[in-house]
């Protein structure tokens, strides 16, 4: 098992945190996000799904889908509540208690197997209504939440769930929801919430990182933000909360290195590149913030600050219009072009980010200045995550990559899956691997997998691979310096190693693949075509392409190989990519990009 890679400007260093501070320039800014704008998009979010309530039922309806989807109506509840707390929608009173009747009927007859969603969300429109709402309805919420069978009723416990593998992110979910329960004075549920604490813990890898089942990074956040919250809401300390504690407070670490300069959260496994997960981490943060802030850090805490500014601002773009779009792209949100296939529906993954948006106002504390940057705008460092996790980030000033070294469950593919730089679309240089199995919903079919990276005609590329493990994927002879960093990755092909020796700069990429064999070796660049609404153009050059888009150009030289503009259309949850093919004759080929 390979070690994590911890390398900066400084040189090797040994944890998140001396990386953070390696990378992170400058001191505290008065300037980001304010409060208002976390509220102003939860709001619009809110409003917007109060027309597809069902008004006999309270239930929120999907306007895709025209049915209630699990979780829909709570989130509603937990978005509205939240808003409600801090002064907005306080004319939807009456709809969030029909709100509120219906999630409270589902968790008293625990009808459905995901009551762990139901109380955390609904307790924030609990603590608004309770002084606002009808006396006798509250009473009998109160009575609702106090005899709750938590072992017996949650779908994810030993009782219900056996396989411990099986119980994953549910229970976080459930911890928070019952630590809200015991600061409220609902319930008296420390057995449960010790027991089910301490199984979880065993869930976070050595640098603080949660492993739910084939570890998405989706999930790390998730589980994370529902455990700062059980913590936020635990008072007093003891063994198991000091624990988590720093457990926490080391994977927020990780977070902030593993943002990319265009403030969105990393490609891996099912449910990314959905817009709440960047709200998700603007709520990590906030409440990160807290913590720091309390441990006397003002400059850690203003990091934090500024992360959760940056990730808003990376999908404000897709929350201003109307209909908003819940994931990264500009599709028709009829077309759902994105979404996980099973679930991730629109209604309820978009009222996510407004109960995200939200608990995110409600927890910052706007006394805290922000820092000038975060690692990803001025840091140059590569860094290696545990096996569980199989990814490499490496960012040069702004410039920033993410290398998958194995292919879990074929949501994504092996190899060089994003190139972000400061200010471009994230898209442009691809954002996230287009992966030969599609577990999205697309408007246009599966058709091969495609990333950047180097193959051989009768192996496939990299983004084929499915190594033994991640770390037969070795890295070496890096080096680091203010503004730039070199390191060579040897992928192992069945016939041979072929060596990826990459230079990456502020808005450059210099690649020379050498196919260790001496068999001619061949690289894949991937090109946008659109986005779901703009549209490229790409023309030919003397040596390779040139693709404008947004007011940007990336540019693409094959450095005398032969290029190939492939016919075929590859989708991405972020939208449509043509291939480009680069042929050498020999067993080198040298690529170089730029984005300007």
């Amino acid at each position: 098992m390979a070690a994590p890679i911890f390398i900066s400007t400084a040189g090797a260093v040994a944890s998140p945190e001396e990386l953070v501070r390696a990378a992170t320039a400058g001191g505290v800014s008065p300037c980001a996000v304010p409060q208002a704008r976390y509220l102003d998009f939860a709001e619009k979010i809110v409003r917007t799904a109060f027309s597809w309530q069902d008004q006999k039922t309270g239930s929120i309806i999907d306007p895709y889908v025209l049915r209630e989807t699990p979780t829909a109506t709570a989130r509603y509840t937990g978005a509205l509540g939240a808003l409600m707390l801090q002064g907005r929608c306080l004319d939807l009173v009456e709809s969030c208690t029909k709100a509120m009747e219906s999630v409270l009927k589902e968790l008293e007859t625990a009808a459905v197997n995901y009551c762990e969603f139901l109380v955390k969300e609904s307790l924030f429109a609990f603590m608004a209504l309770k002084d606002k709402g009808n006396v006798q309805n509250c009473q009998r919420w109160e009575r609702v939440y106090s005899v709750f069978d938590s072992e017996k009723s949650y779908g994810r416990t030993r009782t219900t769930t056996p396989d411990v593998e099986q119980r994953q992110n549910f229970v976080t979910f459930a911890l928070a929801g019952e630590a809200m329960k015991k600061y409220l004075r609902l319930a008296d549920n420390k057995l449960f919430f010790n027991t089910y604490l301490e199984e979880q813990l065993a869930r976070f890898d050595k640098l603080g990182m949660y492993r739910d089942p084939e570890a998405p990074m989706v999930y790390d956040i998730t589980a994370r933000m529902n455990l700062e919250i059980a913590q936020y809401f635990t008072v007093g300390n003891d063994p198991l909360i000091d624990s988590l504690r720093s457990k926490l407070r080391s994977g927020a670490l990780c977070s902030l290195l593993y943002q990319s300069p265009t403030g969105e959260m990393p490609f891996g496994g099912r449910s990314n590149q959905q817009n709440f997960v960047e709200a998700s981490f603007a709520l990590v943060c906030e409440l990160e913030a807290r913590r720091w802030k309390t441990e006397g850090d003002l400059f850690m805490a203003g990091v934090f600050r500024r992360a959760a500014a940056r990730a808003v601002n990376c999908v404000a773009p897709y929350l201003e219009c109307s209909p908003i779009h819940f994931n990264k792209n500009f599709f028709p949100p009829e077309t759902q072009h994105g979404r996980q296939l099973h679930y991730g529906f629109y209604g309820a993954y978009t009222l996510l980010i407004a109960s995200q948006l939200a608990l995110a106002s409600f927890f910052a504390d706007e006394t805290i200045p922000f820092a000038e940057t975060t690692p990803a705008e001025s840091g140059s460092f590569l860094w290696r995550t545990t096996d569980q996790f199989h990814k490499v980030f490496a960012a040069a000033g702004g410039s920033h990559l993410e290398i998958e070294l194995f292919n879990e469950g074929q949501y994504d593919a092996v190899g060089w899956g994003r190139w972000h730089v400061m200010g471009a679309p994230a898209e442009l240089a691809l954002s996230t691997p287009v992966p030969a199995v599609q577990k999205f919903v697309s408007v246009v079919p599966s058709s091969g997998s495609l990333n950047f990276g180097p193959g051989r005609a009768d192996e496939g590329f990299v983004s084929d691979l499915v190594p033994a493990e991640p770390s037969s994927i070795q890295f070496h002879d890096a080096e680091v310096k203010e503004g730039e960093i070199v390191f060579t990755v040897d992928w192992p092909f069945k016939r041979g190693v072929i060596s990826e020796k990459i230079r990456l700069t502020r808005d450059s990429a210099e690649i020379e693949a050498v196919d260790r064999s001496g068999a001619a070796v061949s690289y894949h660049v991937p090109m946008i075509l659109t986005d779901g609404r703009t549209w490229s153009v790409i023309r030919e050059t003397d040596d390779g392409f040139e693709l404008f888009y947004k007011g940007y150009s990336f540019s693409i030289s094959g450095n005398g190989a032969e290029k190939i503009r492939e016919s075929r259309i590859s989708a991405s949850r972020n939208g449509l990519y043509v291939p480009i093919l680069f042929n050498s004759k020999n067993n080198t080929v040298r690529i170089t990009l730029n984005i300007s």
